[in-house]
């Protein structure tokens, strides 16, 4: 089964004044999805996922990650009518440290297995990339990482 919300970036995505992203919704005929200060929100057509039945019930859980009736992907306290995607976003980073340890994120982001970070080599005026391996246990920190898995020239920071 496959979700399918389609975002143009020109028409859908913007920036408020404070730096935060921004989703518009059209308003089309058929189109029930709202923007809400907590998430995104679709009308829930009855019917069983994806035809015709009772609809998505509390606990209903898909093979990609969809969940429904709880709060969030990391807090699994009962919310009715909710459905969840996964909320991993993989990132690049630019930091200073070879090691990773100087990756700054805001209080409520975390580092994954699977992010990379770049850091200048300014004697091959290249960007070297590494991949995270493996996190701390509270998500805010490289435990361990790749080789070089790509340097990129300086003058190519389109890539971040």
């Amino acid at each position: 089964m496959n979700y399918n919300i389609q975002l143009n970036p020109d028409n859908s995505l913007n920036y408020d004044d404070d730096g935060n992203l921004c989703v518009k919704s059209s308003s089309k005929s058929g189109n029930t999805l709202t923007v809400e200060s907590d998430g995104l929100y679709a009308q829930a057509i009855p019917g069983k996922p994806g035809s015709a039945g009772v609809g998505y019930v509390d606990g209903y859980r898909s093979e990609n990650g969809i969940v429904s009736g709880i709060e969030s992907p990391e807090n699994t306290q009962s919310t009715p009518r909710r459905v969840v995607a996964p909320s991993i976003v993989h990132r690049i980073f630019t930091c200073k440290n070879i090691d990773g340890s100087d990756i700054s994120i805001r209080t409520v982001d975390k580092i994954y297995p699977g992010d990379m970070y770049r850091v200048e080599d300014t004697v091959n005026n290249v960007w070297n990339y590494y991949t995270i391996l493996s996190v701390n246990n509270s998500g805010t920190g490289v435990s361990t990482h790749s080789g070089i898995v790509a340097s990129i020239p300086i003058g190519n920071t389109d890539v971040n």
